[in-house]
């Protein structure tokens, strides 16, 4: 006699990460040609970005650094259980394919992450207090070499 299995449903995630479109067309190339990534933009505060790309003076740019960001190449999945999908499918299409979650970890470990939503202040904080170190440290690092460069190793 053939036993049944059971199987384990899990209602926050799913054991496939499937990824959404809302394109037919878009859903034949990817399986016709695969995936392909896209930009994303994150705003960032203008101080962080003043600091990263003027650390000796950022306080001088940071007005022209506002409404700035970063562009990070991405496909999005998800890993909701298909049976809370209609929500999912509204906003980011009704076409989706869907891969096995455990293979894509295994094959991309290196690349693949998972999006971590923050709804606080205190990840931007603590980004703006880390570029503040490093515009910082920048800073003492031109003194210092201006200084050996004015006085000589001696100094």
């Amino acid at each position: 006699m053939i036993e049944k299995q059971k199987i384990e449903f899990n209602s926050i995630s799913a054991s496939s990460l499937f990824h959404f479109t809302k394109k037919i067309e878009t859903l034949k190339n990817i399986i016709s040609d695969g995936l392909r990534f896209s930009y994303a933009f994150e705003s960032m505060p203008s101080q962080i970005t003043a600091n990263i790309n003027y650390p000796s003076s950022p306080e001088c740019v940071e007005n022209i650094y506002k409404d700035t960001g970063v562009a990070i190449p991405m496909i999005s999945f998800c890993d909701i259980p298909i049976t809370r999908a209609a929500m999912h499918m509204e906003r980011y299409g009704n076409y989706m394919i869907g891969f096995d979650k455990a293979f894509m970890i295994d094959r991309y470990e290196p690349i693949i992450n998972p999006v971590l939503y923050v709804h606080s202040n205190n990840l931007s904080e603590a980004f703006i207090e880390l570029s503040n170190v490093y515009a910082d440290t920048v800073k003492q690092q031109n003194a210092r070499i201006f200084d050996i460069s004015k006085n000589g190793l001696g100094s």
